[in-house]
């Protein structure tokens, strides 16, 4: 959500109206906006439906353990019929959308609305994701998948060795691939969504991927645009207290002698494994910076 409001504020800045679309409790948990951009970003709340098998005020992903995301996504699919409404009322220029909302680019089609995907992930992600995500990837047989999530993409026509490992690929596989409460598979969600629309919109820049901008283009065949990396503007950096202090501890430590750590929203280490993770930290006798929620 938080890369979502970032590219709403980039967009706003040069003179772009901007309607951010979301639930009631996702939208509380953003930041506040700069006093500058609140006349150009408006933000619609669709109301959240009621599924069993998913508690009340479950909104998102950091709301439930994993094994009831589905649900939230058999939810979700429920706000297609809100959210058609709404924009054959607005009519925008564009629509720029999440992987989930798969149904998104055959809506803003009928309304004659171009849309696009954007990425919060790396143009390599979504390069060694390929293999899983073509139409033809539900026909292939395991072994042949396995193969190729775990190399280098075939199309690459720069030296790299970045691939899936083992382990990464299984879960791929496993978890990409299951229909779950939905009735729809990730795997088919983030595919149809990339390949259902105008552009593809990726959180990086040239100067870091310029060679996976250009193979994207190839495997995806749609327009790449990348976005930046979005971070918070120094103006909105310096309201938070803590960071002066953290700024001061970091200047004082030798270069690439600090580890950062930090999990985000999706995950929920437990008790123990908090403390394992910190063990293994303070063994590695590195200084390091932990972020928790």
């Amino acid at each position: 959500m938080l890369p979502f409001l970032e590219l709403s504020k980039a967009l706003a800045k040069r003179g772009h109206h901007i309607t951010y679309v979301s639930t009631p409790r996702n939208l509380k948990r953003l930041p506040p906006l700069p006093p500058h951009l609140t006349q150009t970003i408006t933000f619609v709340a669709l109301p959240f439906p009621s599924i069993d098998g998913l508690p009340d005020q479950a909104e998102a992903t950091s709301d439930l353990p994993l094994e009831s995301v589905e649900y939230l996504k058999k939810a979700y699919d429920e706000l297609k019929t809100p959210f058609t409404t709404l924009i054959s009322s607005r009519r925008p220029d564009w629509i720029i959308h999440d992987f989930a909302s798969y149904w998104l680019p055959e809506v803003a089609s009928e309304l004659c609305v171009p849309c696009a995907y954007f990425s919060v992930f790396l143009a390599a992600a979504l390069a060694v994701w390929e293999p899983c995500l073509k139409p033809s990837s539900r026909c292939a047989p395991p072994e042949e998948l396995l193969e190729r999530l775990t190399s280098p993409p075939e199309l690459a026509d720069f030296p790299t060795k970045v691939a899936n490992l083992p382990f990464e690929a299984k879960q791929i596989l496993d978890f990409g691939f299951t229909v779950n409460a939905s009735g729809v598979s990730d795997a088919l969600r983030l595919g149809t969504s990339i390949r259902s629309s105008r552009a593809l919109l990726v959180r990086s820049i040239h100067e870091f991927e310029s060679d996976w901008f250009s193979l994207l283009a190839k495997l995806y065949e749609t327009r790449i645009i990348p976005v930046g990396l979005l971070t918070p503007s120094a103006e909105e950096d310096s309201t938070r207290e803590d960071y002066p202090k953290v700024f001061e501890w970091l200047d004082k430590q030798p270069p690439k002698s600090v580890v950062y750590v930090a999990f985000g929203s999706e995950a929920h280490p437990s008790r123990e494994q908090a403390r394992e993770l910190a063990l293994g930290l303070e063994a590695s006798g590195l200084s390091f910076f932990w972020v928790a929620r």
